[in-house]
């Protein structure tokens, strides 16, 4: 048994980050199957443990972190009827603290850490020259973002020899940056890059290059509706996620939850069901699923009182370990990254990100120096990790299990999901999409729908796949009435009004002119609001034409001969109409490929406000 333990302990620590990432890779879901991993391994950790009899001490954040957590999950219980085992927060809190509990010493060796990032380059490389789609290149580890960080660590951890290997070396690491297009981790990166060349103990120079540094934040503080000048320059995801963390800021100082916050998880829901009434016009908030920004999604989800026992936990355990440890720079680089990530990319609380972060900052050489003594504490909190982490190992197993059957998707698969995770909107979503097709399961489908609302409601705009549904039933006029609603809740999306227009061809001719005129109408508005420009509009003998006064440009829309061409096509049905339009040329169509869709407002609005390409007047 020992021998056993020593073997698996041997392993994890000499390859944990290729473990930890082809976990990753080989699962539908690559958070789940990072975090089963570490589960795994956390809990042979216990085991050994138990086997060699011995407690390990514990540290004082890792018990103010703790602590914090059983008083919020219980507020939570009491005053919002959540549940005393709260899987976000709990989860979070163990991936956070376990490896630094029961871990004393993590590594990885420099050959590792080359052939990762070789192998990240080359592939990334292949793609980028057989014309892989750039929203693609996260090597099936859930995001960019994520593959961005651990390139970005890869490159500190590399130790070059010369001049020559150290130009090498740090070029691939920003040309795998910039085949990510992570305009980020790249500015980063090149701010860390000088840390790199510091003595052990020139602290001036830290101390200068940390001030430096906690510039990258100051965007998250700003108002970006006073920054019009920066909307097009930082780019629309930048721009997107100054634009949420705005947006959960204005919240939070308007709910009633400020001390305790509003639960673990529910900022996707209170995005999805919160009118931004056309303030953010950068982006479609009912699309997020975190604020971006990690003390904002905080303060949401657990309050003033959870951010306090946060940031008192951490600031005191940087503080001591850079006062004490002997390896300054690379401690310093990693609060660093850590604090601009939390900034930045936020809230992976419970996948990639957070259980691979805390084994970075061991593999720099952090040790848990141990502050409390005390036997009775440190059984406590070692019953406290034995329970906790097996439940959790059996949560994240379902959870795994669950997700891997989305492999195949299909009704039986799905109910199987359901039964082993029964709490995961996704999985209701996915079902009510096969259900879609099937005219005879109605009782099923609309079951179905109202348990993904009890849950998460609009969640991923379902109440789309509810209109369509309606209507394959023979019933435009609910399917019309549906998404209606949906779109005076979500004043800035044009996508709803595609789903009008097709619908409101099955009605008759005057709504269907009404609701084309109105899309226009509500292009507009979104320019000019999204770009600080005066389009106008004149309507004259159904020909509605836009100008715009700063470039004296306009151009004239044929309002009858939209109509026309949808009620002669509408026949194609919605996906085929709207999509892949230009298919059906050799059909007599006449339109722009994705005409109704986005491509057809792209056509009449550049980033300047006005397309006048030709012919003026679109058919």
């Amino acid at each position: 048994m020992k021998t056993l333990l020593v073997i698996i302990n041997k392993l994890f620590e000499t390859y944990w980050l290729p473990i930890l990432l082809v976990s990753g890779a080989l699962s539908v879901n690559p958070e789940i199957g990072v975090i089963l991993s570490l589960y795994a391994f956390l809990s042979i950790k216990l085991v050994d443990y138990i086997v060699r009899r011995e407690i390990p001490e514990s540290s004082v954040e890792q018990h103010i972190l703790i602590v914090g957590s059983l008083l919020i999950v219980s507020l939570h219980y009491f005053f919002l009827n959540d549940s005393l085992l709260n899987y976000n927060l709990l989860n979070w809190i163990i991936l956070l603290t376990a490896p630094f509990y029961l871990l004393k010493g993590l590594s990885i060796k420099e050959g590792y850490v080359k052939l990762i990032l070789y192998t990240f380059f080359v592939i990334l490389l292949f793609g980028y020259f057989s014309d892989t789609p750039s929203g693609q290149n996260h090597l099936n580890l859930s995001n960019t973002n994520i593959v961005a960080l651990i390139t970005l660590f890869l490159g500190i951890k590399i130790q070059s020899r010369s001049r020559f290997e150290f130009i090498i070396n740090h070029s691939i690491v920003c040309l795998i940056l910039v085949l990510l297009s992570n305009k980020g981790c790249l500015i980063l990166y090149s701010i860390i890059i000088p840390f790199l060349f510091l003595k052990k103990k020139n602290y001036r120079k830290i101390y200068l290059s940390i001030i430096f540094s906690s510039l990258a934040l100051a965007p998250f503080f700003i108002n970006i509706s006073d920054l019009n000048h920066l909307k097009e320059a930082l780019g629309k995801s930048y721009g997107s996620r100054v634009a949420t963390c705005e947006f959960f800021n204005d919240y939070f100082w308007t709910t009633n939850n400020k001390i305790i916050g509003n639960g673990f998880g529910s900022a996707e829901i209170i995005a999805d069901n919160t009118n931004t009434k056309g303030k953010f016009p950068f982006i479609d908030i009912t699309r997020l699923k975190h604020v971006h920004n990690e003390l904002i999604e905080s303060l949401i989800e657990g309050g003033i009182l959870w951010l306090l026992v946060i940031l008192i936990s951490f600031f005191y355990f940087f503080y001591r370990n850079i006062k004490e440890g002997n390896r300054l720079r690379e401690k310093a680089l990693f609060i660093i990254v850590f604090l601009i990530t939390i900034q930045i990319y936020s809230s992976y609380r419970n996948g990639v990100l957070y259980s691979i972060l805390p084994l970075f900052a061991l593999s720099y050489g952090f040790k848990a120096i141990n502050t409390i003594s005390s036997k009775s504490i440190n059984r406590i909190t070692f019953l406290f990790y034995l329970i906790l982490i097996p439940t959790l190992l059996i949560a994240t197993s379902s959870k795994f299990r669950a997700f891997e059957n989305l492999r195949s998707p299909n009704i039986k698969n799905i109910n199987a999901a359901i039964n082993l995770n029964s709490h995961e909107p996704y999985f209701y979503y996915v079902k009510l999409k096969l259900l879609h097709n099937n005219l005879n399961a109605k009782e099923d489908f609309y079951r179905t729908k109202e348990t993904l609302d009890s849950i998460h409601p609009n969640y991923k705009k379902a109440n789309s796949i509810l209109a369509s549904y309606k209507f394959r039933q023979g019933e435009p006029n609910a399917a019309y009435k549906i998404i209606k609603e949906a779109s005076l809740a979500n004043s800035l999306n044009i996508e709803y009004h595609y789903y009008l227009i097709y619908y409101a061809s099955y009605i008759n001719e005057k709504v269907l002119e009404e609701e084309i005129l109105e899309l226009f109408k509500k292009a507009i508005y979104k320019d000019n609001l999204r770009k600080n420009i005066d389009l106008k509009y004149t309507i004259n003998n159904k020909v509605l034409t836009i100008s715009n006064r700063t470039n004296n440009k306009d151009i004239a829309l044929d309002l009858d001969s939209i109509k026309n061409t949808v009620l002669g096509y509408k026949t194609l049905g919605y996906v085929k109409f709207t999509k892949e339009g230009n298919q059906y040329k050799s059909k007599g169509f006449k339109g722009y490929k994705n005409w109704l869709s986005i491509e057809m407002i792209k056509k009449t609005f550049d980033h300047r406000g006005l397309c006048t390409g030709e012919p003026n007047v679109i058919h």
